[in-house]
């Protein structure tokens, strides 16, 4: 445990790096008193208000009390946080216990309520199919023997295999066909059956008893069996029971005649149950009106009763049989069994155990059934449900939907009552387990709880010290990478440029001997008596100078001597160089491309990315970031065309010099050179075509982010007095390879590249269109891309806000009218102003000495002055040494390395700022990290540049600067719409 009181061991140690080291940020620590107790003391020991030595003995007294008050109090905020977790644990375990107990008996409710109605709703559908079934099987015979005159004797040819089918669909044991034979009808009823069965090869015991065939009824009293089937034969219609229309009822075919053929024949009007139920639907369709030409509702159910093919309670439907040109006389019935147990087969799913299903009628008479894994299991005759659950009983009157006008049917009513045994199914030891695991895990934490926060401390530590080396890494890579970089791409820009020099210069002296040489084969030539004057007019000189990327005009086409042939070998040889100084120069500018497309991308990951938002002329930099390319397209064989669309009858210069973007100028022109690039890229002996536009409407729901105008200094003037102007689109197509749908649906992603190695030969990182979008994004713009197919070219779209300076606006308008525009002639004042500033008296400061000589010939070759330092404590000597001599002209550009020995970069900035420099002091950095680049800034560096350093980002950043003093020294009052604009 660490102890205040060893303050020997921390008193060298700053509390801020204490509290950091021991206690990184995002570390969790308990209590905060601990964490704060040595930094506090540490901050007390060295405070200026401290007057007491730290080793005096009553000083060291009141330290170890003090010590021992905060170990106290904390120790006991930890006991007390101990108990008050504990007995909050024990609190919510038992509140848990019974809360999960309640749940579980709503559970066990819910899933009651939720089977009770989905098996109420099941069974009462299966009794309803029965009496469907029924009802198809009377409406076939109804129409297969319409004539009322036809009956009894009859019979239906496949009704076995009809009835089969219908029992399938309605869940039926069985259906019965019976007909209505009165007394004088037996004799030919019986006879016609016989030749029936014979003829439709029923089985031989089909209609059969022991006395022969006929229709048959069982000897109830068994003493009285006159045959060993106990049957006798019924040839009169005489019951035991009053007859009222001296009939009898037998079954004339049936389901189950293949299986059950010895159930045929047999009267059903011998029972008295069914017999009455049978005459009751026969006065039912006698009421019917005679002139009726529907059938009467005449079905009816019998009350609880066995039935001849299924042991259990059932009951039996009775169906009349109307014939269809007699629709009020009944001539037979068919008969649906309707077993309760098949009623309540699979109407609940088989994991349901423990379920009470009673059956009862109108009389109180019931079954009970249970129900075992979904299946149903009988009781027995009466109500057996447990008690407890009376109040919980759902219940549902199964025949409900089928509607009679017969007396004396009978109505069936299930209730489903739930049973421990299913409330027990859902009960279980989580609610015990939980209350126990609340203690144990409450009291687990506290045992751990200081081992946790020493691992999570540690591990706060290693993610410190982890991103801490991944930053370094990076900044040693870029530093590493960009510093020897610095010196190949300086030694190529002079090499190129001393190449172009001795080019020019052989080309000059090659004009120069070939006039020389014309001029004598002129004088030698004879002079005609009359002299004419024959001087031809000088060609016309080009519109535009020959470019450094323009083709080397040719030399003299004359035989060379052999001191020509020297210098003609020099000259393939130079121009060779060249050739090969210039690809060396674009690969080593790929390779710094790369390098950055992937720190700005970690930037972009890790939310860093950020802009330094002023006021761009878009138009001039669109076109001087497409002149850098020109050296490649050439080496391509590829031109690059720019075009500028601007609406309006104003001056196109005009109208550039008041139309700008706000927007990170060195960010922007990144975009620029990533399109072109990828062009270049894929396009092989073709044009290029750049297309700058107003879009006067464009992005009309751009706004204008604080961060675009949080450096008021730069540009806030030039926004306060502006207003939005629509939109400048740049366009950049190719005619090389194309896209089709889904690589346009990728290509703005992360790390896309469409077969770099045959369209690219490998080169890129695949992240510069991802940066471009994000870059584009931030400036409230928008990006598309569009194709029309592999092989058809493609095309970048970019649309940027644009705004409108309505101060060179309104200036510019009254001169328009005199015939010369208000930018010309400002340009021509400004062009003069800066005259004398066109060359600069630089101070290079750098360690390695290539760097400054590779620098300073190039600025002066540009016609700089030039001088160098070694590090920053020659450069502040040098400025002293300036300031002391007061005789040559000061320095106005300070070009500053960052790691440097003796004093830095930024030291050396500082202190010279602290001295009263005011020249421009560039930052030169291999160091590409934000703080890095904040730590120049800070110092004092007006802008930051990043290695390789060239003359055009010189010029820039001279530009960027003289702009900017410019606008601080000359004050525009604002015109009377400001606030409005």
């Amino acid at each position: 445990m660490i102890r205040c009181s060893q303050e020997s061991v921390l008193s060298e140690v700053h509390p801020r790096l204490l509290e950091e080291a021991v206690f990184p940020p995002r570390s969790i620590s308990f209590p905060p008193g601990l964490v704060h107790c040595l930094a506090r003391r540490l901050t007390t020991m060295n405070s200026p208000s401290t007057t007491h030595h730290p080793h005096h003995p009553h000083h060291h007294h009141h330290r170890t009390i003090t010590s021992c008050r905060n170990m106290t109090t904390t120790t006991k905020f930890r006991a007390l946080f101990v108990c008050t977790m504990i007995g909050t644990a024990i609190v919510f375990g038992l509140a848990t216990y019974f809360i999960l107990r309640h749940m579980e008996s709503n559970t066990a409710e819910e899933t009651f309520e939720s089977i009770a109605a989905s098996a109420l709703e099941q069974a009462q559908a299966i009794a309803v199919r029965k009496q469907q079934g029924a009802d198809s099987l009377a409406n076939a015979l109804s129409y297969a023997f319409p004539a009322a005159s036809q009956w009894p004797f009859v019979g239906l040819r496949g009704y076995t295999q009809l009835a089969t089918k219908v029992a399938a669909m309605s869940a039926t044991a069985g259906h019965g066909f019976m007909a209505v034979v009165r007394e004088d009808q037996i004799a030919d009823f019986e006879a016609h059956t016989k030749e029936l069965y014979e003829r439709f090869q029923y089985p031989p015991k089909a209609g059969n008893s022991a006395f022969g065939f006929g229709i048959w009824e069982e000897q109830l009293d068994k003493d009285k069996c006159e045959y060993e089937d106990c049957r006798f034969h019924q040839n009169t219609t005489e019951r035991i029971w009053n007859n009222r229309y001296n009939i009898s009822i037998p079954f004339l075919q049936h389901k189950n005649t293949l299986k059950k053929p010895a159930i045929l024949m047999r009267n059903l009007h011998q029972f008295e149950l069914r017999g009455s139920l049978m005459e009751r639907i026969i006065d039912c369709g006698n009421a019917a009106p005679a002139n009726s030409t529907e059938s009467p509702k005449c079905g009816s159910v019998t009350d609880f009763t066995t039935i001849f093919i299924r042991p259990g309670p059932s009951a039996v439907f009775f169906d009349p049989i109307f014939p269809a040109d007699d629709p009020t006389t009944v001539v037979g019935f068919i008969g649906t069994s309707i077993n309760w147990e098949e009623v309540l087969t699979d109407v609940v799913p088989d994991f349901v155990h423990g379920l009470d299903c009673v059956v009862s009628n109108e009389r109180g008479d019931s079954f009970t059934y249970s129900m075992e894994h979904g299946q149903p299991r009988l009781v027995g005759e009466g109500d057996f449900h447990e008690d407890n659950y009376d109040h919980m009983g759902r219940s549902i009157l199964l025949n409900d939907m089928y509607e009679t006008q017969a007396k004396g049917s009978a109505k069936f009513t299930l209730t489903v009552y739930p049973t421990q045994e299913m409330y027990d199914n859902h009960s279980s030891q989580v609610p015990l387990f939980a209350a126990i695991g609340f203690v144990a895990v409450i009291v687990f934490c506290t045992l751990v709880f200081f081992l946790y926060d020493h691992f999570m401390k540690y591990e706060a530590h290693q993610r410190k010290v982890v991103l801490e080396a991944k930053r370094r890494f990076v900044r040693f890579v870029s530093h590493e990478i960009r510093t020897p970089l610095n010196v190949v791409c300086m030694g190529l820009d002079l090499m190129i440029t001393e190449l172009r020099e001795h080019l020019d210069a052989i080309v000059a002296k090659d004009k120069e001997a070939e006039a020389k040489k014309k001029k004598e084969d002129e004088a030698k030539k004879p002079q005609p008596l009359f002299a004419m004057s024959s001087a031809t007019p000088p060609p016309p000189s080009p519109l535009f100078a020959m470019s450094p990327a323009a083709p080397l005009p040719p030399t003299s086409s004359s035989p060379p001597t052999s001191g020509q042939q020297d210098t003609t070998t020099n000259d393939i040889d130079a121009e060779q160089l060249l050739v090969l100084a210039n690809e060396i120069q674009e690969n080593s500018q790929n390779a710094v491309q790369v390098l950055s497309d992937l720190l700005n991308f970690d930037r972009v990951t890790s939310g860093t990315f950020d802009l330094e938002f002023r006021s761009v002329h878009i138009f001039r930099s669109i076109r001087k970031t497409v002149g850098e390319f020109a050296i490649q397209a050439r080496n391509r064989n590829i031109n690059i065309l720019t075009h500028t669309v601007i609406e309006g009858n104003d001056d196109p210069r005009a109208s550039e010099e008041r139309l700008f973007v706000l927007g990170d100028e060195r960010r922007l022109n990144l975009v620029v050179r990533n399109l072109i690039s990828n062009a270049l890229k894929f396009c092989e002996n073709k044009d290029i075509h750049v297309t700058i536009s107003h879009l006067p409407k464009g992005l009309p729901d751009a706004e204008v982010t604080p961060e675009m105008v949080k450096e008021p200094e730069d540009h806030g003037m030039i926004v306060e007095h502006s207003q939005r102007a629509g939109a400048i689109r740049i366009a950049v197509k190719d005619n090389g390879v194309g896209l089709n749908q889904d690589q346009l649906a990728l290509l703005f992603n992360e790390g896309v590249q469409f077969n770099p190695e045959i369209l690219q030969h490998g080169g890129g990182s695949g992240l510069g269109l991802c940066l471009t979008r994000e870059i584009v994004h931030q400036h409230q713009g928008r990006i598309q891309a569009a194709s029309e197919g592999i092989g058809c070219g493609s095309e970048f779209f970019i649309d940027l806000p644009l705004f409108e300076n309505m101060q060179l606006a309104s200036s510019s308008k009254p001169r328009d009218k005199e015939g010369s525009t208000a930018t010309s002639v400002t340009g021509s004042q400004s062009s003069a102003a800066i005259q004398d500033d066109n060359t600069h008296h630089v101070l290079v400061v750098d360690d390695v000495v290539t760097n400054t000589k590779m620098l300073a010939r190039l600025l002066q070759r540009a016609g700089h002055k030039c001088e160098t330092a070694a590090n920053g404590q020659e450069a502040v000597e040098a400025f002293l040494r300036q300031q002391k001599d007061g005789t040559e002209r000061p320095f106005d550009t300070i070009l500053m390395d960052f790691e440097m020995p003796t004093m830095n970069g930024p030291q050396a900035t500082e202190r010279l700022r602290e001295l009263g420099c005011k020249a421009y002091i560039f930052g030169l950095t291999g160091n590409v990290l934000a703080e890095d680049v904040a730590t120049f800034k800070q110092s004092g560096a007006e802008i930051v540049l990043f290695k390789p350093i060239n003359l055009p980002s010189l010029d820039s950043a001279w530009e960027d600067m003289d702009l900017k003093k410019k606008r601080r020294r000359v004050g525009v009052p604002a015109p009377p719409n400001a606030e409005n604009a």
